[in-house]
């Protein structure tokens, strides 16, 4: 049976191979992004329905639940996958640098999970995955509002995962590792800054976004009983490090 699932972020590496995988499946799929142009191709290559929205304005949350809900006739899943970088250490991050990280990876996914709450309720409940990072299992000194923000997209899971379960809504966090390609948006920084090649995994490669794609359609299929559960799609990274490799500043 085909869901109806709204994609937030969906012309970003991640949100575009998932909407690929899930319009191929049957799915129906509305998502949005700040990339006019990719949303648009992404759309006719699918049939997902694409709109352009800030999902960080005022209103915008309500606005775009609204709208899918309208196109899907209901909503049965949520993927959270935008966001926002930001290179710079705590110290070197301004005060605008920080309100933009955190409008960008958990104010603005929390205003539009809290707007489709109530509709993912709806017929037999529904699923709210969010695409938080690595950074938020280990924080990163060069990625100090992004690694604080990630990690408090734990914490919002959490608590959607026990005001959601006795409405029949399950939430659920994935854990990308170092995507091949790189993050997309990046905010202002204060300075370039080479933060070196990134760390090859036991799996041999560093993940794809199709990895994490996967993973969350596993997770929108999955039953409430792994509600609050979090997925780290990274090779094999995590269980690999060692204290003693971990670089100091």
């Amino acid at each position: 049976m085909s869901k109806r699932i709204l994609v937030i972020g969906g012309t970003s590496q991640i949100g575009q191979a998932l909407v690929k995988r899930l319009t191929d499946r049957g799915d129906k799929v509305v998502f949005n992004g700040r990339n006019q142009d990719v949303g648009a191709s992404l759309g006719k290559e699918t049939g997902a329905s694409f709109f352009q929205c800030d999902y960080e304005n005022t209103g915008a949350a309500e606005h775009i639940v609204g709208q899918s809900v309208s196109i899907l006739n209901g909503l049965d899943g949520l993927v959270l996958a935008g966001g926002a970088l930001h290179v710079a250490r705590a110290s070197e991050t301004t005060d605008e640098a920080w309100d933009s990280v955190l409008r960008a990876n958990l104010f603005g996914p929390f205003l539009i999970a809290r707007a489709a709450m109530w509709e993912l309720s709806k017929d037999s409940g529904g699923a709210i995955v969010t695409v938080a990072s690595g950074v938020a299992q280990r924080a990163e000194v060069e990625l100090a509002a992004y690694s604080v923000a990630k990690r408090a997209v734990h914490w919002m899971t959490s608590m959607l995962a026990i005001e959601g379960a006795p409405k029949g809504v399950a939430a659920y966090t994935v854990n990308p590792g170092d995507l091949s390609g790189g993050m997309q948006t990046v905010i202002n920084q204060p300075q370039a800054r080479d933060l070196g090649a990134p760390f090859i995994p036991p799996a041999g490669r560093l993940t794809e976004a199709e990895d994490v794609a996967l993973s969350i359609q596993f997770l929108l299929d999955s039953g409430p009983a792994l509600t609050g559960a979090t997925l780290t799609i990274d090779g094999g990274l995590r269980s690999a490090l060692r204290a003693s490799k971990v670089h100091q500043p």
